[in-house]
């Protein structure tokens, strides 16, 4: 710091304010100085950086995990269209029970007026 204020030489203006000479400042120098030992610290920054870095995915390996996951999935879809297959076939007679307890109920219906009809008959 104090090399590059002697660089500087401060000059008094009529003014009284410093002004600055017109010499090179000693900057450029020390940037260049300094460069190097951040090349170095960019290198050092690049390998821990690929250390941290995720690794590019196998695709083979994801490929084959997928093929077992993809098994199970079609099994178990398999087994559940079955199961599907089962429960129509048993509700498949729910249709017939509804409209045979339907018929049956409008015979009921009919009975029970006739019922009415011959108890007013004789209540009268």
């Amino acid at each position: 710091a104090q090399a590059g204020l002697e660089a500087l030489r401060l000059v008094r203006t009529p003014s009284r304010r410093p002004a600055l000479s017109l010499a090179m400042a000693p900057k450029v120098a020390a940037a260049k100085a300094d460069a190097k030992p951040k090349a170095k610290a960019k290198v050092e920054a690049d390998v821990e950086e690929d250390k941290n870095r995720v690794e590019k995915p196998d695709r083979e390996a994801f490929d084959a995990t997928l093929a077992v996951i993809q098994e199970g999935i079609d099994a178990l879809q398999k087994k559940q269209a079955d199961l599907a297959k089962r429960i129509a076939e048993r509700s498949g007679g729910k249709e017939e029970f509804f409209a045979k307890k339907a018929e049956l109920r409008g015979q009921l219906d009919e009975f029970s007026k006739k019922i009415d009809a011959l108890m007013e008959k004789k209540n009268e």
